[in-house]
C-alpha cells in the first residue's frame, strides 16, 4: 500500500469519525445542554458550517479514492457498499441541514438522533466490508 493510499484511508476514517461521532456526541450531550434557546443553536451552527463542509469534502474525495483503488470486489461487497452509501448520504445531508441557521431545537434533536443511528450503521457496515 502506497503512502497516498495510506493518507487517503486515514483521511476517510478521520472525517467519517467526525461525522458519525459528532452526531452521537451532539445528540447525547450538546442538544440536552442547549436547552431550547434558538440563538445558541444558531451560534453553534454558524461556527460549525465551515468545518462540516471541509469534513464532507474530505470524506467524499478520500472515499472515492479508496473505492477506485481497491482490488476487485464481489457482488456481495458492492451490495453492502451501496447500503453503506445510503447511510453515509443521510449522515451528510443531516450535517448540511444542521449547519444552517433557523432550525428549531426539536428538529435539531430529531436530526441528531437520525444521524447518530445512521453513523452507527455506517460504521457497522464498514466493519463487515473489511471482512469481504
Amino acid at each position: 500500500m502506497g503512502i497516498v493510499a495510506i493518507i487517503m484511508r486515514w483521511a476517510h476514517i478521520l472525517s467519517m469519525s467526525f461525522l458519525a461521532g459528532g452526531a452521537i456526541f451532539g445528540r447525547m450531550v450538546v442538544v440536552p445542554a442547549l436547552n431550547t434557546t434558538k440563538t445558541t443553536g444558531d451560534r453553534v451552527s454558524s461556527h460549525l458550517r465551515e468545518v462540516v463542509w471541509l469534513v464532507i469534502i474530505v470524506a467524499v474525495v478520500s472515499g472515492a479514492f479508496n473505492l477506485f483503488n481497491a482490488p476487485d470486489r464481489s457482488a456481495t461487497y458492492h451490495v453492502w457498499f451501496g447500503v453503506k452509501m445510503l447511510g453515509a448520504l443521510h449522515l451528510i445531508g443531516v450535517w448540511i441541514a444542521l449547519a444552517r441557521q433557523g432550525v428549531s431545537h426539536e428538529r435539531r434533536q430529531r436530526m441528531m438522533m437520525g444521524a447518530a443511528i445512521s453513523g452507527a450503521i455506517v460504521i457497522a457496515i464498514s466493519t463487515v466490508l473489511r471482512t469481504l
